[in-house]
């Protein structure tokens, strides 16, 4: 054995398993390749996915929200309406305004305990506010109801004004923040 025929030979060998490395770390580096090219392709894709249904769900949940408010402003206006009848009776109270009262009253609460999960923070303390009025609105009906003395009466309706005025001015604040909310006028909430 001739000592070129040995080099060539192993030259060749060398050169042949580095060609079938080569080939062998070509086809490695393109499986490795494509396989992450498909993950992160279901990676997005479930990205995409999630994302989607999360925009579905907020817009629905502000839709929700949007109902909520509009009715949480009509239950409101109801009683507030109900409330302006009471305080523009002359004298004392009539028992089919304290009835409605009674109806609209059943009504805000219903409403509030259906919906509470809707409500967002700064709108309970227009609710806070509206509890403190209904309630002083009820006491007072009950001391013009059964009050001992006209002058405890009289006292008694007047502060059920005062009660109807505050209710007024809560009712255009909490119409300021549904509008604010939902887009219509220029103060902004965080939503």
């Amino acid at each position: 054995m001739d000592w070129s025929t040995v080099v060539t030979s192993v030259i060749s060998s060398l050169l042949g398993a580095a060609a079938i490395s080569a080939g062998i770390a070509f086809l490695v580096k393109h499986f490795i390749t494509r396989s992450i090219d498909i993950k992160f392709e279901q990676f997005k894709e479930r990205q995409r996915l999630e994302l989607q249904e999360m925009a579905r769900r907020k817009a629905a949940a502000f839709d929700k929200q949007a109902g909520v408010y509009a009715k949480f402003v009509s239950v409101v206006f109801a009683l507030r309406h109900t409330v302006r009848e009471v305080t523009t009776a002359e004298g004392s109270l009539s028992i089919e305004a304290m009835a409605k009262f009674e109806v609209e009253r059943r009504n805000f609460w219903s409403f509030v305990t259906e919906n509470r999960a809707f409500l967002p923070d700064h709108m309970l303390s227009a609710l806070h506010e509206f509890t403190q009025i209904e309630t002083s609105f009820q006491l007072y009906a009950e001391l013009i109801a059964h009050g001992d003395t006209q002058e405890m009466r009289g006292e008694a309706l007047r502060k059920i004004r005062f009660e109807g005025e505050r209710l007024d001015a809560s009712y255009l604040e909490l119409l300021r923040e549904v509008q604010a909310y939902i887009g219509l006028s220029a103060a902004q909430h965080d939503v």
